[in-house]
């Protein structure tokens, strides 16, 4: 995957408008001034990858919230899909996976009716999200990093737009008392 301003064909850009289309409204969400769009192909691949700001200690729970979009243009076109993976990085660079979670199938989806079988709304977006808990002991990892990979089984559409992506982490409460 690789950056361009005119995306095409497994190509990537971070964009605050939807590249070739006019008129169709897609716009960033409201606390975000840009989102990525990815013209996705049939190729399973990493897409990006977010690191962490900080260690990820044995029992926490971490909360994982991402808004995703289709942004094919009709029902027969491929559903968009991303695979999220949660790596640990030891400081020889070994990676390790930790969790893998799918987003499953974003379809086409518009927000107004069909009008003589043509659709002019704005794609909607969907709010998505995991939780983990992390039951790893090993602490060997210098940081972790959060990968996003394309998961589509064609090119014909399967082109998505992900924003805000955000990581919440609950250390466990564990309360050491002496007798």
């Amino acid at each position: 995957v690789k950056h361009t301003a005119y995306p095409q064909w497994g190509e990537y850009a971070i964009t605050n408008k939807f590249p070739f289309r006019d008129g169709t409204g897609v716009q960033p969400l409201p606390t975000s001034l840009y989102h990525l769009y990815v013209d996705a192909n049939e190729f399973p691949g990493t897409v990006c990858t977010v690191p962490f700001r900080q260690d990820l200690c044995p029992g926490a729970s971490l909360y994982v919230t991402y808004w995703m979009m289709s942004t094919a243009n009709n029902y027969a076109q491929c559903d968009a899909s991303v695979i999220l993976v949660l790596k640990g990085i030891a400081k020889d660079g070994t990676e390790t996976v930790i969790h893998r979670q799918a987003s499953g199938q974003i379809p086409y989806n518009r927000n107004d009716k069909i009008t003589s079988g043509t659709y002019s709304g704005a794609p909607l977006w969907n709010q998505l999200y995991f939780t983990f808990v992390n039951g790893a002991t090993n602490t060997t990892y210098d940081h972790y990093e959060l990968e996003i990979q394309s998961n589509n089984a064609n090119t014909n559409g399967a082109d998505f737009i992900i924003d805000d992506i955000r990581v919440y982490m609950q250390s466990p409460n564990a309360r050491v008392m002496q007798q």
